[in-house]
């Protein structure tokens, strides 16, 4: 089902008519025969399967003019922050990562191992920065109620403590580069 609802999305976006009860094989056989009547060019939001073989896809430079602010938006969720990473959460102090998946309809989804508590600067991107950023977890406390019974309460708190560093420079990058040459070499 899910195939004949692309085609039909991608029949609707051509302006192709077809019956609501044609099968799958129908409707492509029609887009075929529009793209054949009409032999331009057709650039398709993106995010709409494209089933038809002469397809020909957006370049990058092409995509990039026609879609600028999806461009911008991915872009600026995909720069890296450099930081170190420190997990407050009592209940993984154990845990050496953390598996975060960020994303949205729109921007798609980046999903990265994070590891924490191991003193090394790291390297994210921003939407996961930013979601790392905003994790709450409870932590509980005892404390005396009017009575003078112990009563555990809870309180949220930051579940990462989140360090920025400044990028690194060039020769640093390079430094970096050799010394990850190296070890590659060493295994």
């Amino acid at each position: 089902m899910k195939d004949k609802t692309a085609t039909q999305a991608y029949a609707d976006e051509l302006g192709v008519k077809y019956h609501h009860n044609a099968k799958d094989a129908t409707i492509r056989k029609q887009i075929s025969a529009h793209l054949e009547a009409n032999p331009t060019r057709i650039d398709l939001p993106p995010g709409i399967l494209q089933k038809h073989a002469d397809y020909v896809p957006l370049t990058e430079a092409e995509y990039l003019e026609k879609y600028p602010k999806e461009t911008s938006k991915r872009m600026e969720c995909n720069r890296l922050i450099r930081c170190r990473i420190q997990n407050l959460n009592p209940a993984k102090k154990e845990w050496p990562g953390e598996i975060i998946s960020v994303g949205s309809a729109k921007l798609g989804t980046w999903k990265k191992y994070v590891p924490f508590n191991d003193g090394e600067p790291y390297h994210l991107p921003k939407i996961i920065f930013d979601e790392l950023k905003d994790k709450k977890c409870t932590v509980f406390h005892t404390e005396k109620d009017e009575r003078g019974n112990n009563v555990r309460k809870g309180r949220l708190v930051n579940e990462f403590a989140l360090e920025v560093l400044k990028p690194l420079t060039k020769e640093e990058l390079s430094d970096l580069g050799r010394q990850q040459a190296l070890q590659a070499g060493q295994q």
